[in-house]
């Protein structure tokens, strides 16, 4: 429906079907949420940590991924990592993945693996990694 209606909008879904609650502030909340969730499960919350293979920050940006994000999301590939800034851009990522029909378990995979499947492996630095369990902590979190 939203393909062949470009003009809808949550007070449109609201009248329409007769919600009454407020979907947009749902829709963020569940963002919200899950981008604590993430941010504790990949940091503890540490806006400034390091990981293995390069990722930094409180959601473990990779170098690539955070230029194309921040470009995307701030206007620069370069802007600093502030803790601002890494709010702001992990929670328009998360919503970007809602927003196409992802589930949050979808995108805690997809945080971690890239794509919403569960994989097993061994990186390129030789770190082994499992999206399905760190997706479970990520629920678990998400509650």
């Amino acid at each position: 429906l939203k393909k062949a209606h470009p003009d809808w909008t949550d007070e449109y879904i609201r009248q329409q079907l007769g919600f009454s609650n407020d979907l947009s502030k749902s829709v963020k909340g569940t963002a919200q949420k899950l981008a604590t969730a993430i941010k504790q499960v990949e940091s503890g919350g540490n806006y400034n940590a390091r990981g293995g293979s390069g990722e930094r920050g409180a959601y473990q940006f990779m170098p690539s991924s955070w230029r194309s994000w921040s470009q995307k999301y701030l206007g620069t590939p370069n802007a600093p990592m502030t803790p601002h800034n890494q709010d702001k851009v992990a929670l328009a990522h998360i919503q970007s993945l809602l927003d196409k029909g992802h589930t949050p378990r979808e995108v805690a995979l997809i945080w971690n693996g890239g794509t919403p499947t569960i994989k097993k492996g061994t990186n390129r630095y030789g770190q082994k990694y499992d999206t399905g369990a760190y997706a479970n902590k990520v629920m678990k979190v998400y509650g």
